[in-house]
């Protein structure tokens, strides 16, 4: 029987946990991953609805470009290998009575367009543009085929037409523009306190080709990763929430899993939301520097079309008048999916749509239904209702024919996430901040670490992602200092 074996537990399942656990398994790691839902995937996720998919995770990925120093890692983790990766023709269409504007992945084609909508806005239009491609230039992605290097002096100049922006909000952005659905663009789509530089960044990713979608979209994704921890010989075990940990001279001893037996450990990773890590399985206080910032939430809808096609493509943004502004946002984003089979069924098409929701007003939404469950489903209703009317005074041919498939709010997302406002990002980035990480350490413990979006202010995908990477590192570390032996050579890890 083999000694010393060196046995590393992974609490929570989504995209962190099943890279950190994949990196682990591919050097040789005995890995045993706990999730407490039924799939893993975390935000990372979907569901069906009479016999739909529903995506509701993914609108972008960064890392698809291979100049991205995320696209090797998406490609390891099975994310992107042997994937086919779907590019829109634009990040999104905004729309205003009759005119549209699109930000297209060219971008000079979107200067041209803005220009032809609004003259008067053409300082501010090349303004925009600029800090688009200074980002592309940033990033490395440049050139006709978004895979050139930029020179160090043309960087730091880049980084210096950025300055321009580093304190405005998305409102702000919007303001300095005269013309209404400039207007809609530019603080419509990432809002009010977000910083202006969120919509800048997110759109010259995309530009720059390093903003695709893999085939099948977060469901898919979420299985392929799956399938590669598990053919490394990794274990799973969903419908496991890790409700407690055991701690002995300043080492997770053991983790207690509802309703089964303990669990011994040699190293703990904790990929769960801060909350839950410190205060409902560690019992510790959580840091000051997790509570600090903004989240945001978002109402959302999935809708069936009769027909079989569409008067919009992709992402389209239309302007919303409502009596519920202190639970909805003022722009609405309506999104279909040609990405995934089954969104197309039974001369039906499924939509989505989608209002950002602040922090306030999500925090609304999970009162409301707590306190009053019948009030909180009337008004979801009553949202409903307001998308289809919206949709159809902006597309007439589609009138009578849309109808309500599904419907969540931050209150789903509270219950989902444990989150008290229902967030599924990291806190929010206003004007004049910059992103920022949190250390994985955990004061007090030695063998256990955490690793999720939420150390790395904004989060999402590819945050995880590198958090996972990171989370592989330190488990590697502190095994090779301690001279604990793993329990299989590489090779018969990758040979699984």
């Amino acid at each position: 029987m083999e000694k010393n074996c060196f046995k590393i537990g992974i609490i929570g399942g989504g995209v962190s946990g099943l890279t950190a656990g994949i990196y682990l398994l591919q050097n040789g790691f005995d890995v045993e991953l706990y999730e407490k839902c039924g799939v893993v995937g975390g935000n990372l996720t979907g569901w069906h609805r009479q016999g739909y998919e529903i995506d509701n995770c993914i609108h972008w990925l960064t890392g698809t470009n291979p100049k991205s120093p995320h696209y090797k890692v998406w490609k390891n983790v099975g994310a992107l290998d042997k994937v086919a990766v779907y590019y829109a023709e634009a990040f999104f269409t905004a729309k205003y009575n009759e005119q549209t504007l699109s930000l297209y992945k060219n971008v000079e084609k979107t200067r041209a367009e803005m220009l032809l909508i609004s003259r008067e806005d053409e300082r501010e239009i090349n303004y925009f543009i600029s800090a688009v491609n200074s980002v592309i230039n940033l990033l490395n992605m440049a050139g006709a085929n978004n895979d050139k290097s930029t020179p160090f002096f043309t960087k730091l100049l880049s980084l210096l037409n950025l300055s321009r922006y580093l304190n405005l909000s998305a409102e702000n952005l919007a303001n300095k523009f005269k013309h209404p659905l400039l207007k809609i663009v530019m603080g419509g789509y990432i809002q009010g306190e977000f910083a202006s530089l969120a919509l800048i960044v997110s759109y010259a990713i995309f530009a720059s080709g390093n903003g695709g979608i893999p085939e099948g979209g977060s469901i898919e994704m979420a299985n392929n990763m799956r399938r590669k921890f598990e053919g490394l010989g990794g274990k799973i075990y969903t419908n496991s929430a890790v409700t407690g940990a055991k701690i002995v001279n300043g080492k997770v001893e053991s983790i207690m899993i509802k309703n089964k037996q303990n669990v011994n450990l040699d190293y703990a990773i904790f990929c769960t939301d801060t909350l839950t890590t410190y205060s409902k399985i560690l019992n510790l206080n959580t840091p000051n520097a997790y509570s600090k910032g903004t989240t945001f939430s978002s109402f959302h809808t999935a809708l069936l079309i009769d027909g079989s096609s569409l008067p919009f493509c992709d992402e389209t943004l239309l302007l919303v008048k409502s009596p519920y502004s202190k639970f909805i946002g003022k722009t609405l984003t309506v999104k279909n999916f040609p990405y995934i089979k089954n969104t197309v069924k039974n001369g039906k098409i499924l939509i989505e749509t989608m209002f950002i929701c602040s922090q306030e007003s999500s925090l609304k939404w999970v009162k409301l239904r707590k306190t009053n469950i019948q009030k909180y489903i009337k008004r979801k209703r009553a949202i409903a209702k307001i998308c289809i009317k919206t949709i159809e005074q902006n597309f007439p041919t589609l009138q009578g024919k849309i109808s309500l498939l599904d419907c969540w709010t931050p209150a789903s997302y509270n219950r989902y996430t444990g989150h008290s406002g229902g967030a599924y990002m990291s806190n929010v980035l206003k004007k004049g901040q910059l992103p920022h990480k949190t250390s994985q350490k955990i004061k007090g413990l030695k063998n256990a670490i955490t690793a999720s979006q939420w150390n790395n202010a904004p989060g999402g995908l590819p945050i995880a992602l590198e958090q996972g990477v990171l989370a592989y590192k330190s488990a590697k570390k502190y095994q090779k200092l301690n001279s604990v032996n793993i329990k299989k050579p590489l090779r018969q890890a990758l040979a699984k």
